[in-house]
């Protein structure tokens, strides 16, 4: 059997994804400009675990970010690989519970900092905050227990 992982995904208008394994291995990735480079990872990533994505719910705010979430989405069902969409508030309601900050993004920097110290030098800038929420995401799905859905 295969090791589980779960793949936090913000499509945000930059956007991030972060892989966590079951053994705590940690790999994090930028939204690239190429569209084939996500799709060469995540079929990496599918061939090597059990993966379980969890896709942040984005409600049409920009042509970019709807943009985003789109080719996530279509890249998952694509690979056919299992994902469950998960609304910010939800995540955030759970991860950010004892965070502080002025704002959901410092929340988000400061949580991803303290759970995950050997990520610090990925997270030092405030621009990291994708980074963070696709971190917090894929810690977020290993919590609850998402095992993935096919739709």
């Amino acid at each position: 059997m295969r090791e589980r992982a779960w793949l936090g995904v913000d499509p945000g208008w930059h956007g991030a994804c972060a892989l966590i394994t079951e053994s705590n291995y940690i790999d994090i990735m930028d939204w690239p400009e190429d569209v084939v480079d996500v799709d060469i990872q995540l079929k990496e990533w599918h061939n090597d675990y059990d993966l379980f994505v969890i896709l942040e719910k984005v409600w049409g705010r920009s042509a970019k970010l709807s943009s985003n979430y789109g080719l996530w989405w279509g890249l998952l069902v694509g690979n056919g690989i299992k994902y469950d969409l998960v609304a910010a508030k939800t995540w955030q309601k759970v991860m950010l519970k004892d965070a502080i900050g002025k704002d959901t993004k410092e929340k988000a920097l400061q949580k991803a900092r303290a759970l995950f110290p050997g990520q610090a030098k990925q997270l030092k800038r405030q621009k990291d905050h994708d980074r963070a929420d696709a971190l917090l995401l894929a810690r977020y799905g290993q919590l609850e227990g998402y095992l993935g859905v096919w739709r």
